[in-house]
């Protein structure tokens, strides 16, 4: 941890991931408002709009006394109202800014001034404004996708931008170049050339990120596992090379000697729920499911059926879910187990509707699978219904130090908390880095216990929040069972 913070307020992180997404050392742009939390200028031009953004490049708009960070707001505003649509403010804010020592926030400027002079009609504006783009990257290809996905008006296109056009013409006399040169050349000569280049990547490890883009958590994951030395890049777009190991970022899949899937496998939590209780007291099970997790309910139910009668798998996000379990109120006191499955936040809206249709705690039992713990059903708003609920998941951010750690460094660096598949993505840049760069083991954070291909085995933690609304392990990861009076109640 303490290594990490170092890293994080020496470097700023965001430096380091950047510049290993486009393949070279750039200068670090971190914004730092007064009273509130920094950001980078790179990641802002990549983002997707928040309702607090306006407020908060306003306030630095109107608050900082550095005209060169003024200037910078002025340009993210423009692309604040860019992507949310509003055409004619973004002209106005980005008409009324000037060249920054930012050339990538530069360049999204101009792109972005010149989707807007396409739309309007001033051709002439477009191609003047596009050529004052230079060494374009990662940020400025993201940037023409999203003018496309914006409308055929407003769509730059590579043939549009000079430097484009100028660097194919080059490259294409380049090539040619190497076509004649590798005519000449002797067996010999080919050898020494495959030897220098393998000499050169040595020790490097070059990840394609397919699907990768920055709206995507997992790619974020990779980024920020990344960004600990320089020995990983992450490559995206059309850079894919021979010597790339391949992820699918959409799909949380390795390409190695075959794919692995990195998917979390709800089965593995669901079999050591089940081996754990004792269900034989319910009159009544119930399996509570989303459209997500039918599979996984229907996967359980035929487990319980060979032991147990009276079991219905149900999705609760219906209106019918009340109907069918609200108890009626000359019922005598019976036990009645739900068993929800779900991701976390999901299960803030089963817990409160189980509680909602069976009241009595007495004759209630909950119990939870889920993709990750961060504590957020201690909350005001939540724990009320959480007292009793056994909760197993695969992600701990409350008490598995590396889960926390990643959390926080994550939510520093993006200012939000980071959904499971971010853990997943760091995860897969963890294993490949361990494969391939022989270096010490990296620890995971998803709980990974073994990957043999094409599966992923992830340990399970078991976590009670008691009657009296107090946290505590149930079981170790390892199966080792931990008396609940030995753990201090939170």
């Amino acid at each position: 941890m303490s290594e990490w913070r170092s890293r994080l307020k020496g470097l700023i992180p965001l430096l380091i991931i950047f510049s290993i997404l486009f393949g070279c050392a750039q200068k670090n742009d971190i914004i730092t408002p007064q009273g509130t939390v920094s950001f980078s200028v790179d990641y802002f031009i990549t983002k997707m709009p928040e309702p607090n953004d306006k407020t908060k490049l306003l306030n630095i708009i109107n608050s900082n006394n550095n005209p060169e960070i003024k200037n910078k707001a002025k340009i993210l505003l423009g692309g604040y109202y860019y992507k949310n649509g509003a055409d004619e403010n973004s002209l106005l804010s980005l008409q009324e800014t000037a060249a920054t020592d930012n050339q990538r926030l530069n360049n999204a400027a101009y792109l972005w001034l010149a989707s807007l002079y396409k739309f309007f009609g001033n051709e002439a504006k477009m191609h003047n404004i596009l050529t004052k783009i230079k060494n374009p990257g990662g940020i400025t290809s993201y940037i023409m996708g999203q003018t496309c996905e914006k409308g055929k008006a407003y769509c730059i296109k590579r043939e549009d931008i000079p430097v484009f056009v100028e660097k194919e013409k080059k490259k294409q006399k380049t090539e040619s170049q190497k076509k004649e040169t590798a005519k000449v050349k002797g067996e010999k000569g080919k050898k020494e050339e495959v030897a220098k280049k393998k000499e050169n990547q040595k020790g490097k490890l070059k990840i394609f990120a397919r699907n990768g883009n920055f709206d995507n958590p997992a790619f974020k994951g990779m980024l920020l596992a990344a960004s600990r030395d320089n020995g990983t890049k992450i490559i995206s777009g059309d850079n894919l090379t021979e010597d790339s190991v391949v992820v699918d970022v959409e799909n949380l899949s390795v390409m190695t000697d075959e794919e692995i899937s990195f998917k979390i496998d709800y089965q593995n939590a669901i079999d050591e729920l089940l081996y754990d209780t004792d269900f034989s007291g319910c009159k009544e099970i119930v399996i509570g499911v989303n459209d997500r997790f039918v599979s996984a309910g229907e996967y359980t139910k035929q487990r319980l059926i060979k032991f147990y009668d009276n079991i219905t798998v149900s999705n609760y996000e219906t209106e019918g879910f009340k109907n069918l379990y609200k108890k009626p109120d000359n019922e005598t006191v019976t036990t009645r187990c739900f068993l929800g499955i779900g991701r976390e936040k999901a299960m803030t809206s089963f817990v409160p509707l189980v509680r909602f249709v069976s009241p009595d705690n007495e004759g209630t039992e909950i119990y939870l699978v889920t993709d990750m713990y961060t504590g957020m059903y201690r909350d005001k708003n939540f724990i009320g219904y959480f007292g009793d609920v056994n909760i197993y998941t695969y992600i701990d951010t409350v008490y598995n130090a590396q889960s926390r750690e990643f959390m926080e460094k994550y939510e520093e660096i993006y200012g939000k908390q980071p959904p499971y598949k971010a853990f997943i993505g760091y995860d897969m840049v963890q294993y490949l880095e361990n494969k391939f760069l022989k270096k010490k083991e990296n620890p995971y954070v998803t709980s990974i216990s073994n990957i043999q291909e094409p599966v992923v085995e992830r340990n399970v933690h078991k976590i009670r929040i008691d009657n009296n609304y107090n946290t505590r392990f149930l079981f170790m990861p390892e199966e080792k069972q931990i008396p609940l009076l030995s753990i201090p109640a939170e």
